[in-house]
């Protein structure tokens, strides 16, 4: 019998590496299912949205299981939470569009444990509605380390939750039944991420793979003396880019016709290299250019000793929204 895949995606909790993902999967070596796993630290529903497509494109699977309540901070840039039941109306949409089965796996967070939390209520409320399998694990303070992120007993203790949530759905219908609903047939998920190559006005770019926690990306290199030229094509808003944070990298500038954006891809956590996404108000501009400026950045490091030398940056989409006629 095939194995049933399964794709455990959600944000730092899941992207700790060795973790839950991994330590369900070790023990559950004769069980008739794979897990694998994406996990994007420090982002939110309203950065994922963007790189969805693109992460079930690079990982196509039996099964997501959705981990999205973790975030440190429950909504974004002052929405109210009908704001975030809105946004996973459309990401429904889209899994529902790609007859994709999916479930919800709640995590604790030590500062968001009542039912009456947004995002735990949410979740809750679309699976009732939608016939979803969910599970809410309970807070153990004791296994966490921090506010969110598990010591290695926690891993434990999260692994035989989640192998216990994916036998209690291999032992149901819920795939097939999904996969059968039929979806909307005028749904139209509006996100996207663009590979930098897809939209440079210019085609001698330097490309870098980059790879951590199951995530995939090919990284166009931005120096001082090379910037990015980009065409936005027709019927879309830009609203962002996807890069990475880590020890080179420092202030990036987008400019586009009465525009100008800085912005710091660096952290005190960039001895390491992630990925990350950064928001602006739409640009609705033909063009774009990004920069990599040559400051230093002005960040004391957790840990480590940092680099001083050149910044070199580096940016992997163009995070766009297309424009969805009202009247089709």
């Amino acid at each position: 019998m095939p194995h049933t895949k399964i794709l455990v995606l959600g944000y730092s909790v899941i992207a700790d590496t060795p973790g839950l993902v991994e330590l369900a999967q070790a023990s559950s070596r004769d069980a008739p299912f794979e897990l694998k796993k994406v996990g994007l630290g420090g982002v939110h529903l309203h950065q994922l949205k963007f790189l969805l497509g693109t992460i079930l494109d690079q990982n196509p699977c039996d099964l997501v299981i959705l981990e999205i309540g973790t975030p440190g901070y429950r909504w974004a840039n002052g929405a109210q939470p009908q704001s975030y039941a809105g946004l996973l109306d459309k990401i429904v949409g889209l899994l529902r569009q790609r007859r994709q089965a999916f479930a919800f796996l709640d995590l604790p967070h030590r500062d968001f444990s009542t039912d009456e939390d947004v995002l735990y209520r949410t979740h809750a409320q679309v699976a009732r509605k939608e016939g979803l399998p969910y599970r809410r694990v309970p807070l153990r303070p004791e296994l966490l380390r921090d506010q969110v992120h598990a010591t290695q007993d926690g891993f434990r203790y999260y692994a035989e939750e989640l192998r216990a949530f994916v036998e209690e759905i291999l032992g149901s219908d819920t795939i097939a039944d999904q996969r059968a609903r039929p979806a909307a047939a005028d749904f139209v998920f509006p996100f996207d991420a663009l590979p930098i190559p897809m939209v440079s006005a210019r085609e001698d770019l330097r490309l870098e793979a980059f790879g951590r926690a199951g995530i995939q990306a090919e990284m166009a290199i931005v120096e001082p003396e090379s910037p990015l030229q980009l065409r936005l094509p027709s019927g879309m808003d830009a609203l962002g880019v996807s890069y990475i944070i880590g020890p080179s990298a420092g202030k990036f500038r987008i400019l586009a016709p009465g525009r100008e954006i800085v912005f710091l891809a660096y952290d005190q956590f960039a001895y390491y290299r992630r990925i990350s996404m950064f928001l602006f108000d739409r640009i609705n501009s033909p063009t774009l250019r990004i920069e990599q400026l040559p400051d230093q950045p002005e960040v004391t490091l957790r840990k480590g000793i940092a680099d001083t030398g050149p910044r070199s940056g580096r940016i992997g989409h163009l995070l766009v929204e297309r424009k969805i006629n009202a009247n089709a």
